[in-house]
């Protein structure tokens, strides 16, 4: 695939002006400005943000009624079960939400469905154990939004439930008690960029502020809600920056006994975004991917150092068996590829019907042009009787093929997206048999055969150079 890069066009001045205000080198000077981050105040939140700077989580639509129906649960010590997903940003916000809850002394119960049995999101049968279980509310993270059906049956049972999404919504919302999504089409918070732990991370923003406790309780989670929203990769500007900024600055001396071993096993000695896109969220994938999603939950939740440090270790093996295996799946798809892909066999991968489409359709075109041809011809003599000779169907043939190749060869150049070349070469073919057949109606049509043939063997010779070239 062949990448362009397109640079802007700074404007030097704004950038020069930047860079002495605010005493910044010019490359950060140019990226403030690429970025239309020019007032004072945006300037100073991309440099240095604080905890100051998180917009207020009320403004989301929906989050009022989330905040006073969790706490009502936590009043009636209510039965709590977060459905979480299976992936880094799903994992962190499940332990996010789940330790902030039991710091409130509530009893919540966690469902991480599994990605090899059951797929994403929300499910009937999951829904069916999660009733078993007698559960009040469910609250989902980094899943729900587009669980219509899922969450209508869930009600059904008698279950509340609160969606917390960040994914796109569809023509319609789910019919829970509430919803809250960045990207809900009534949506009024002023950023939508969030992960799902972002929004999660806000949840329980609003839940201090509401309960009135100090806002400690909620951004000592901030290492994880950065491991979470640099994993998912998520634009870091805006309130994702401002995450990954004071987060970077927590994981340096987080107190979660997981996520240190986890940093420390994976081999990183400066923690920054390239330690958890590398390090981190990889060996947190791979439980998911082999079908060990809740280890990788274990793990966060881990309150002693044996129990971290033996579960990291299984997760660095999941890491491995991931590794190898898709170097495996890798190796034995180039395998099949290069097993088929056989352009003398005229290329198997193509669909009968359009092999069939095509050659119809060129076996008529020719046919009826030669039949005009002949008209003409014998009208333009004064013999009205047409006289088909052998000679004459070899010229049939010999066109037939080659405008077959033709229409063919165009279609795989398009496909392997090769040089004009061979397919120039294919065109001159069609265009010289066509004229040999005109001008020498009363003679022999070897020739016009002849030229198929070598302009077939020529075009297939440089086809496939060409395509050799392209897998390289």
């Amino acid at each position: 695939m062949i990448k362009k890069w397109e640079f802007y066009n700074s404007d030097e001045k704004l950038v020069d002006e930047i860079c002495e205000r605010y005493n910044l080198n010019k490359v950060i000077g140019k990226i403030i400005v690429n970025r239309h981050v020019v007032n004072d105040e945006d300037v100073r939140i991309f440099i240095t943000p604080t905890r100051d700077d998180f917009h207020n989580p009320f403004l989301f639509k929906g989050m009022d009624i989330a905040v006073d129906r969790i706490i009502k649960a936590i009043n009636n010590k209510e039965k709590i079960l977060i459905y979480g997903d299976y992936d880094v940003d799903g994992i962190t916000s499940t332990t996010v939400l789940k330790k902030y809850l039991m710091d409130r002394g509530i009893s919540v119960d966690t469902y991480i469905p599994n990605r090899l049995h059951e797929g994403y999101g929300l499910n009937k049968k999951a829904i069916d154990t999660i009733k078993e279980r007698n559960i009040d509310l469910i609250i989902t993270v980094d899943c729900g939004i587009s669980a219509i059906e899922e969450v209508d049956y869930a009600v059904r049972l008698g279950m509340d439930i609160i969606v917390t999404d960040h994914h796109e919504v569809g023509e319609k919302l789910p019919n829970a008690l509430a919803v809250i999504d960045a990207k809900r089409k009534d949506n009024t918070y002023p950023f939508r960029a969030l992960a799902g732990v972002g929004v999660v991370f806000k949840l329980i923003q609003a839940l201090s502020i509401k309960l009135e406790i100090k806002p400690e309780e909620y951004l000592k989670y901030l290492d994880l809600v950065c491991v979470g929203t640099i994993s998912d990769i998520v634009p870091l500007e805006g309130e994702n920056r401002t995450i990954a900024k004071l987060g970077l600055m927590l994981i340096k001396v987080t107190r979660n006994l997981g996520l240190r071993e986890l940093i420390k096993s994976s081999g990183y000695k400066e923690i920054d975004s390239n330690t958890i896109s590398f390090g981190v969220a990889p060996r947190i994938n791979a439980c998911g991917r082999m079908g060990h999603e809740e280890e990788a939950l274990k793990l966060f939740l881990a309150e002693d150092l044996e129990s971290a440090t033996k579960i990291t270790k299984e997760l660095n093996e999941y890491n491995t068996l991931r590794q190898s295996t898709e170097k495996a799946i890798y190796e034995e798809a180039v395998q099949q590829i290069e097993k088929n892909i056989n352009f003398k066999a005229k290329i198997k991968e193509m669909k009968y019907n359009d092999e069939q489409r095509y050659t119809i359709s060129g076996l008529w075109i020719t046919m009826c042009g030669y039949i005009v041809l002949m008209f003409i011809k014998e009208f333009l003599t004064g013999h009205y009787l047409i006289h088909i000779s052998i000679d004459f169907l070899v010229a049939v043939f010999a066109f037939y093929i080659t405008l077959h190749q033709f229409i063919k060869q165009y279609r795989i150049i398009k496909r392997y997206q090769l040089k004009i070349q061979s397919f120039s070469i294919q065109l001159i073919g069609v265009i010289v048999s066509i004229f040999v057949i005109v001008l020498t109606l009363k003679s022999p049509f070897d020739i016009s055969f002849l030229i198929m043939v070598i302009a077939y063997i020529t075009s297939q010779r440089i086809m496939k150079k060409e395509i050799n070239l392209k897998r390289l």
